[in-house]
């Protein structure tokens, strides 16, 4: 998309000469962190700006003219009951941490609130180990119970339908 729009697609490195222009960006990012420290990131052809190492934004009027913008890639998925929990999180939960490393820390709790706590402790830790900054460290977890969840779901029927026999009974008297 950003590059039909025009964008170039170069680290930094590439765009001031020190390594050859390649896409080979050698990380399958979720799988694996990327420890090379000079991302991908997007220029307007011949410049040397916005160098943006993202492809979403809200307002950067420099980035949309290479194709940026805030409209999201979505992907639906209908749970099911091998899913055990739902993680919304910021890019700095996931500069350090791999899919499965957060994946195996959350398994670790039963509170989401204790999970959400070491996974941004842990990054957080990371980010200072390996720069002299962190980048926002926000998440979500999301905790699901098929079987609790169907089981509110009956209660709540029948509750309704309790309720339902209740107002009507009383205003029979």
């Amino acid at each position: 998309r950003v590059k039909k729009a025009g964008a170039v697609v170069m680290s930094c490195d590439q765009l001031e000469g020190f390594e050859p222009y390649h896409e080979n960006w050698g990380v399958e990012l979720g799988e694996e962190v990327d420890n090379g420290g000079d991302p991908p990131r997007l220029w307007a052809p011949g410049q040397t700006y916005p160098g943006c190492a993202f492809t979403r934004s809200i307002g950067d009027n420099l980035a949309e003219a290479i194709g940026v913008n805030a409209v999201p890639e979505l992907l639906l998925k209908e749970l099911t009951p091998n899913d055990k929990f739902i993680v919304l999180a910021s890019d700095g939960v996931w500069e350090f941490l791999t899919n499965q490393a957060v994946t195996d820390m959350i398994l670790k709790f039963k509170d989401p609130l204790e999970a959400c706590r070491a996974v941004v402790a842990e990054a957080y830790r990371l980010w200072l180990q390996y720069e002299v900054r962190t980048d926002d460290i926000t998440m979500i977890i999301i905790f699901l119970d098929f079987d609790e969840a169907e089981n509110r779901k009956t209660a709540g029927i029948e509750s309704m339908r309790s309720s339902a026999q209740s107002s009507r009974t009383s205003a029979d008297y």
